[in-house]
Formats: C-alpha cells, sequence, structure tokens
C-alpha cells in the first residue's frame, strides 16, 4: 500500500509532466504559424490617345492593380514551402473578365535549390524596364506566343509553369521550365505544356541593392513554342525557337544618384513559310529580331525614393519579308515619390509602324498617361531573409 505522501508525489510528478507536455505543443504549435506577406499594387491613369490624326481619346485606367497574399513555412527538412496567390485586374477590352489570377503557385526552396509548380510570369522576357505598366512595350520586351489571338496582352505574360532552378553560385540561378502560354486561337484549350526552355543569369538580389558594382543582371535563355497542327487556328506542327539576351548595367552605382542603363536583345528564329504580314499570327512566325533598351535616374533622399526619370526605346524588325517591314517605340516617363510608396507620374509613349505592319497597325500612335501609383507590403510573424520582396513578382516596383 503506497503512502500518502508517495501518492501526493506521484501526482504532483504527472501533474508537473503534463503541463510541461502542452507547454511544449503549445510552443511547437506557435512555431509552425506561418509567414505571412501581403502586397498589394494600385496602377491608375488618365490616358490620353491619339492615332494616325483621329481625334483624341481619353480613358480612366486602372489595369495592372494587383493584390497579392503569400504564405511560407519551414519544413522539417532544409526546405521551406511557399503558397502565393495573386489576382490583377486586367485591361478593359480584355476577354479575361473583371479579375484575372495571375499568381497561384506552390514553390519548395532550400539554399541551392528552387521548385515551382503553378501559374506565375512567364518566361516571355528576361528584363524589367521602367515603363509605367508592363505590357507599354510589349511587342519589344517578350516573345509573342503564336498561340494567342492577339488581343489579350496576359496570354504572352502569365500561364501554368513547371520550374526547377539551381543557384550555382548565390549569384548565379540556372532554370529549365515547361510552360504553358493560353492557347486562345483554339476553341477548346488543351492545357498541356506548350513551351519548354532554359535561363541562365547573374542577378544581384535586391536585398543587396546597396552593395551593387558595375555589372547588375546578365541574363541568357532559350524557348521553343511547340504548335501542333490545327487548321482552324491558322496552327501547323512546328517549334519556333527564341534566343534572349539581357543586361543590366549600374552606370554609376550611388545610393544617392543612381543611374542604371537595361537592354534585352530576342532573336525570333520562325518559320521559313512567312513572307508577308497579313495578322498578329505572322508576327509571331516570321522571323524577327526585337531590341529594346531604357536608362534610368533614381535619387534617394534617407535612403528613400525621392523621383525617378527614364527614357528607352526600342525596334522590332523582319528581316525576311518580300518588304521591308518593322516598328519602333519611344517611351519617357517621370515619377515623384509622395509619401510612403506612393508616387505621382507621367509618361509619354510614340510608336510607328511602317511595311507589312501598316495593314492591321496605326502607321503613327502617341499617348500620355498620368498616373497614380500605390504599393503596400506587409509581413506577419516574420521569419526568413528574402533575396527579393513580394512585389517583385509586380512590375515597376520602385524601393
Amino acid at each position: 500500500m503506497k503512502s500518502p505522501g508517495r501518492s501526493r508525489y506521484l501526482s504532483a510528478k504527472f501533474v508537473f509532466g503534463l503541463a510541461f507536455i502542452l507547454s511544449t505543443n503549445s510552443v511547437v504549435g506557435q512555431e509552425l504559424i506561418p509567414e505571412l506577406r501581403l502586397g498589394a499594387r494600385g496602377v491608375v491613369s488618365g490616358n490620353i490617345n491619339l492615332a494616325d490624326k483621329e481625334t483624341a481619346s481619353a480613358v480612366s485606367d486602372f489595369s495592372d492593380s494587383s493584390v497579392l497574399l503569400g504564405a511560407r513555412q519551414q519544413l522539417f527538412g532544409s526546405y521551406r514551402a511557399q503558397l502565393v496567390v495573386g489576382f490583377q485586374f486586367p485591361d478593359a477590352e480584355s476577354q479575361l473578365g473583371q479579375v484575372f489570377y495571375h499568381h497561384l503557385f506552390v514553390r519548395l526552396d532550400n539554399r541551392l535549390n528552387v521548385f515551382q509548380i503553378g501559374r506565375s510570369r512567364l518566361d516571355s522576357n528576361l528584363m524589367e524596364f521602367p515603363t509605367l505598366r508592363d505590357d507599354d512595350a510589349l511587342s519589344y520586351t517578350d516573345a509573342q506566343s503564336p498561340f494567342s489571338d492577339g488581343r489579350n496582352s496576359e496570354d504572352t505574360q502569365f500561364g501554368n509553369l513547371v520550374q526547377f532552378g539551381r543557384y550555382l553560385t548565390t549569384r548565379i540561378r540556372l532554370d529549365i521550365h515547361g510552360e504553358y502560354y493560353s492557347e486562345t486561337r483554339r476553341e477548346e484549350e488543351s492545357y498541356e505544356l506548350n513551351t519548354a526552355g532554359f535561363t541562365i543569369g547573374y542577378r544581384v538580389p535586391e536585398s543587396q541593392r546597396w552593395n551593387r558594382h558595375l555589372l547588375d543582371q546578365l541574363v541568357f535563355g532559350v524557348e521553343g513554342f511547340f504548335s501542333k497542327d490545327d487548321p482552324d487556328a491558322g496552327l501547323v506542327d512546328e517549334v519556333l525557337n527564341n534566343v534572349k539576351l539581357g543586361v543590366a548595367i549600374n552606370l554609376r552605382p550611388d545610393p544617392v544618384h543612381f543611374w542604371r542603363l537595361v537592354h534585352q536583345t530576342i532573336v525570333s528564329f520562325g518559320a521559313d513559310d512567312v513572307r508577308t504580314i497579313d495578322s498578329y499570327l505572322d508576327t509571331t512566325r516570321a522571323r524577327a529580331l526585337a531590341s529594346f533598351t531604357s536608362v534610368e535616374y533614381v535619387r534617394r533622399r534617407l535612403e528613400r525614393p525621392d523621383f525617378r526619370v527614364s527614357i528607352g526605346g526600342g525596334f522590332r524588325i523582319f528581316p525576311e519579308l518580300d518588304t521591308d517591314s518593322g516598328q519602333f517605340l519611344i517611351f519617357g516617363n517621370f515619377f515623384r515619390r509622395l509619401g510612403a510608396n506612393f508616387d505621382a507620374g507621367v509618361q509619354g509613349v510614340f510608336e510607328s509602324s511602317y511595311g507589312d505592319l501598316s495593314g492591321y497597325l496605326p502607321n503613327n500612335s502617341f499617348r500620355i498617361n498620368l498616373a497614380f501609383v500605390y504599393s503596400i507590403e506587409h509581413v506577419f510573424n516574420n521569419q526568413f531573409d528574402d533575396r527579393n520582396s513580394i512585389l517583385n513578382l509586380e512590375h515597376g516596383y520602385i524601393n
């Protein structure tokens, strides 16, 4: 028979042990709460458009405004998992509805490897240029999708993907990917991967922007569009290859007076049978050379952006056509930081087309954008250091 003192001792020991287990579980439960990131970017502008001496038109535009929500958590090994969901307001004349989900993916990564599957920005370009919106110079900065009917710029920018990335050094990364570009030319989309390629590049992470040298980015990429025969959509069995090269140079990597040059060239090898251009599909299948360059100046006060001035331009030519054909674009803009993450600015864009392209594009067009841009980001339960902000998924983020 146990003594009362012995029983009280065992009871106290049991209660203490149970309390310890519960407190341990509570701590573990708190540690498993994921890191949450909320990002949003509002882009609103008044646009004045003038094409081929027609009457000028003015519209209110809030396209490319977006909201992003991300969650990350450490796994049991060295990897961490991330989920990102984002939606965007597309162009008013697009056929995508009021809201378009442009990011929805899961990513696993550790110090060296990155696995990503879902929906995100496609590898149609390598570099980002300081235009107001990412489709302001889309014909010059992105490889054009032969699967699109040309009505929605998002067909070239966003789609489903499977990607594996490997950091060869802290700044050199190799990516191999398979992608699905929306097949809006077809009556029914197949959702099968229709593009494959790789990218290798040297990039200085945005988190190290105060430790910049002359070379900021140097990226090379190859991508092939795998088209299947579909007479109703105007498609044939072929592979359309694109080679891309991009470079960003810090002309003056000064934290107060910062100058940067960005350049990208895309060589589209196209198909041998395209000798004239009568439609958007012909521009995606013809042999082409697209080049774009920009120079930007950012002035900072107290390590925060004060204002930015950018100028740039590019051209796209089709050397194998029977008629000399091409187009070129020139832009300039100015943005002033009015408060925390709030910018006001103005942008002007002039574009001209000649040869076969003037048959379905304006010969000359000019547009002015008077814009406000508001970007916000907040982190809840911060757990990780980052190479980039979640807003780096969006175009034109000035940090």
